[in-house]
């Protein structure tokens, strides 16, 4: 019962205010305040989750992002992943730059860098932590990059209990979520 409380807190703490008010009510822009395009869109972010019998989890996310503005280059031209080492396994595929004449430029494995990430020396896993960074080749607008990214658990982050947190991108105007 304390696991699924501490669980519960846990989760509840990574869950940004503003997808709960945006549960409550519509998304209206606040006074004075006014959404900034960043020049590219998510048309697909699908994320699938499934437990095997010895109740790791197998995250997979596809994903495909078009650069609709020049201004949006390098948030889009390069994609950061992160994992830990210790708790995942993380496998990329399907990653290329799909030209807006539809020609498909495969992402070559030498674009991919894994390095560790900067954290707090005082955490336990402080090593474990790390950053997989893709630099997709020749984006220009109209063009979209894709990606399908598998991470695999190697043991649980809490013994008997899945626990991950979901964020909304910023790529789109202030909406109302649905999920199914």
């Amino acid at each position: 019962m304390i696991r699924r409380l501490l669980a519960i807190a846990l989760l509840t703490l990574f869950l940004p205010r503003e997808l709960l008010a945006q549960s409550q009510a519509p998304a209206e822009p606040a006074a004075g305040s006014e959404w900034i395009d960043p020049g590219w869109r998510r048309p697909i972010a699908r994320h699938i989750i499934t437990f095997d019998e010895s109740r790791l989890s197998r995250a997979i996310f596809e994903f495909e992002i078009l650069l609709n503005e020049a201004k949006g280059l390098k948030a889009v031209a390069q994609q950061t992943f992160r994992y830990n080492s210790y708790f995942q396994q993380l496998s990329l595929s399907n990653l290329a730059t799909i030209k807006a004449d539809g020609r498909i430029i495969p992402v070559d494995e030498r674009a991919i860098n894994d390095q560790p990430a900067f954290a707090d020396p005082s955490s336990p896993y402080y090593d474990e932590q790390r950053i997989r960074t893709i630099a997709y080749p020749d984006v220009a607008p109209g063009d979209k990059v894709r990606g399908r990214l598998v991470y695999s658990d190697k043991r649980p982050l809490f013994q008997g209990e899945y626990a991950d947190y979901w964020s909304q991108s910023q790529d789109g105007p202030p909406r109302s979520l649905s999920s199914r």
